[in-house]
């Protein structure tokens, strides 16, 4: 994605996808930014940031122990009215070692 590629699309995603992403370049580039938007998505990496998105998240945190289940969090979030394509969520599931809709019993 060149620069002109860049500030357009820039101009074009929400206003808090922007303000992350700015701020990201502003500090260097040296942090990892949240987005789901799919465009704010490309344009961070275009400009080398490492993007996680609200699916990636989840994985982490059940890698490190802090939820046990990313199926059940990832639920509670789309209930809530998070768009999340299938793909995504099938991947997210996949990285966790889990199947859609098994849930283990609450602790």
């Amino acid at each position: 994605m060149g620069d002109a590629e860049q500030d357009e699309t820039l101009g074009r995603i929400g206003r808090g996808e922007r303000e992350v992403i700015l701020l990201a370049r502003e500090l260097g580039g040296q942090l990892a930014v949240l987005l789901d938007d799919a465009a704010a998505r490309r344009l961070a990496r275009a400009e080398g940031l490492l993007v996680y998105g609200c699916a990636g998240i989840l994985v982490l945190a059940k890698e490190r122990g802090a939820i046990s289940n990313v199926w059940r969090e990832l639920e509670v979030l789309l209930e809530a009215g998070l768009y999340l394509d299938d793909r995504i969520q099938r991947e997210a599931l996949d990285a966790a070692g889990e199947v859609r809709g098994e849930l283990p019993p609450l602790p």
